[in-house]
Formats: C-alpha cells, sequence, structure tokens
C-alpha cells in the first residue's frame, strides 16, 4: 500500500499538514486529505506536486 505525507508551502516554508494519506479529493478550493484511519485533513488550496515515487504530496496555498 502506497501511503503519502501532505505539506503546504507557504511563502517558500514546507509545513506537514497530514501524514498516512490514502486519498485525496478536490471540492470548493480545498484539497481533503484521508488518512489510513479515515481522518479527514482540510486545507485550502490547491494540488501543486504528487510524488508517488517520494510518496508526497505538495499543497499550494495562496499567501
Amino acid at each position: 500500500m502506497c501511503l503519502a505525507t501532505a505539506f503546504t508551502n507557504k511563502e517558500g516554508v514546507e509545513t506537514v499538514v497530514a501524514q498516512y494519506v490514502a486519498k485525496v479529493e478536490f471540492q470548493d478550493g480545498n484539497v481533503i486529505l484521508t488518512d489510513i484511519l479515515g481522518q479527514e485533513t482540510v486545507v485550502e488550496g490547491m494540488l501543486k506536486n504528487v510524488d508517488l515515487s517520494k510518496n508526497t504530496v505538495e499543497i499550494y496555498c495562496p499567501a
């Protein structure tokens, strides 16, 4: 199973917002991250990059 770590990038500062992410959804300008236990984290922004070889999800958040 491939699980990812999601982070935001605000003004060049990376912050981890969710770990063990199994599902990524988009709704009304938000990125919804669901981890392996079903806990949802909602981040306002847009998907910037998904790297499956590094298991990362990068979310761009406007300043």
